[in-house]
């Protein structure tokens, strides 16, 4: 089962194989394919298109600004060398308007400053529990509203099948992201209105109990990103027919490894439009 992959089964299947989908003995090669295809592009970038919550230290710094090692999509909370939680109103996550974020910036305005712990230590003293991810539309288009839990009682914080108002925009075999509240989790498959998950508190998050017809969102990645795994998936899994001589990708017991000869032009365009400068 993919987890974080940026695309899925049944995508894979509409995009790549139009004239209907392969036997379902290929489908754990596709997933190990499309598995192989998304950590490329991760690996590529230098960057992960995926939310997940963790605790990222920074040390001490003499400005305002405070810069970042990865792409902050949101805080959850920061707090100070010495111990004290900053309220996001002592500061601005940089740039304003944009997503990701890449700094936090005191206000000008707050007489909070960055402070070292109570033994004078400087480095990796300040904690930021963060939502980080590449998303540019965080906002506005990273979680879609699909439906609602639907469930007299609501759910535990350790149950793995959900009851859901209406399930048909999932796909059947899983491989999804999804959030209730704050916590998120990876689809297993769907049957009817039932949705059972891999597990509780994906991706870094907190397992909790959620009452009934709390929304469900599915999180969205980045379009060319998904086109890049696909145009890099289907190259790999037409060697399988001979489509793809030129391709040097090898389909071992241990994954699937990829050489730039297996990545079309468009994917390596988006690859390296999304490329991390340090």
């Amino acid at each position: 089962m993919i987890q974080n992959g940026y695309a899925t089964l049944a995508e894979f299947k509409h995009y790549a194989i139009p004239a209907g989908a392969p036997d379902q003995q290929d489908d754990a090669v596709i997933e190990a394919i499309l598995d192989a295809a998304s950590r490329y592009i991760d690996d590529k970038t230098g960057r992960r298109f995926y939310p997940r919550v963790e605790t990222r230290y920074y040390s001490v710094v003499d400005s305002p600004q405070l810069w970042l090692d990865d792409d902050l999509l949101a805080v959850v909370t920061l707090t100070n060398g010495e111990g004290t939680a900053i309220a996001s109103t002592e500061y601005n996550l940089l740039p304003r308007n944009e997503y990701p974020k890449y700094a936090v910036q005191l206000k000008s305005t707050s007489d909070v400053y960055w402070e070292a712990d109570d033994d004078s230590e400087s480095e990796y003293v300040i904690p930021l529990v963060g939502i980080w991810g590449y998303h540019d539309s965080y906002t506005t288009r990273a979680w879609r509203q699909i439906t609602t839990i639907n469930a007299v009682g609501g759910i535990t914080a350790a149950q793995l099948t959900i009851t859901l108002t209406a399930a048909a925009v999932l796909d059947v075999d899983g491989s999804q992201l999804i959030k209730i509240g704050n916590e998120m989790m990876h689809t297993n498959y769907v049957t009817g209105n039932i949705l059972t998950v891999l597990a509780r508190g994906g991706n870094g998050s907190t397992a909790a109990i959620a009452a009934d017809t709390s929304p469900v969102y599915l999180w969205t990645y980045q379009p060319d990103i998904v086109n890049a795994t696909l145009e890099i998936a289907s190259s790999i899994y037409k060697r399988r027919t001979g489509e793809n001589a030129t391709s040097t990708s090898v389909l071992t017991s241990g994954g699937v490894i990829i050489t730039p000869r297996d990545v079309p032009d468009l994917a390596a365009s988006v690859i390296r439009t999304y490329r991390r400068i340090l």
